[in-house]
């Protein structure tokens, strides 16, 4: 199993701290100013539906996924990969679900424990610019002409992550794309579209049972 299939959490992270935080300092105040527009349209979201890309690159080897994600405050998510191969993960309170049916297999892991603390520590309700500095991208375009690119690179060197870049509306100030590039150069993508917001989701969601049968792989962290 790819761990940087489990690595599918950053969007709905973000979207949930900027929700709760202000962005008050690390960093171009013209940026900082710009995640305070966001955090403050997120403050009035508490539930969304979207259609997603995930592409992801290590040199020349490229994958590329699609499906649908469900994002419920205060802190429950469901990712439903349909292509090319079937794949659920389920977050909701300390642990993450992540299966695959065709290999009747399911990892388990502790969320404040795995490789996507940098995003959760926005879970946390920490203001970003505590733990990162937050400036405009140049070496990047956005994927819509207008749009804000934001470039959030740690403060302290971390083994994993070289750095986070968020695509943001211009007129909503919605986020559409999330990348996260990690320090030895491989790279994930997220790109959400036909988004709905302060949909009715129901709690069931986000529930789920280990199926039968299926190998249980506990991820120590």
């Amino acid at each position: 199993m790819n761990l940087h299939m489990i690595m599918v959490l950053p969007i709905m992270v973000v979207a949930s701290i900027l929700a709760e935080t202000a962005a008050t300092g690390g960093g171009n105040a013209e940026a900082l100013a710009l995640i305070e527009r966001v955090r403050a349209h997120y403050a009035e979201v508490e539930s969304l539906k979207a259609e997603f890309t995930q592409t992801y690159t290590a040199g020349f080897a490229r994958d590329e996924e699609k499906g649908l994600v469900f994002y419920k405050k205060p802190a429950q998510m469901y990712w439903e990969y349909r292509e090319p191969t079937e794949k659920h993960l389920i977050a909701n309170g300390d642990k993450a679900h992540f299966y695959i049916p065709r290999d009747k297999q399911v990892l388990v892991y502790n969320i404040a424990g795995s490789e996507d603390r940098l995003f959760l520590l926005f879970f946390g309700g920490r203001d970003p610019a505590v733990d990162f500095q937050i400036e405009f991208e140049t070496e990047l375009a956005p994927l819509v002409s207008g749009n804000h690119l934001l470039r959030l690179s740690p403060l302290q060197v971390d083994g994993f992550i070289s750095h986070l870049l968020l695509e943001i509306e211009r007129k909503t100030f919605k986020i559409r794309r999330l990348i996260s590039v990690e320090t030895l150069g491989q790279r994930n993508d997220y790109v959400l579209n036909n988004v709905e917001e302060n949909v009715s989701i129901s709690d069931r969601r986000f529930q789920f049972r280990i199926p039968k049968g299926v190998e249980v792989i506990q991820q120590d962290q």
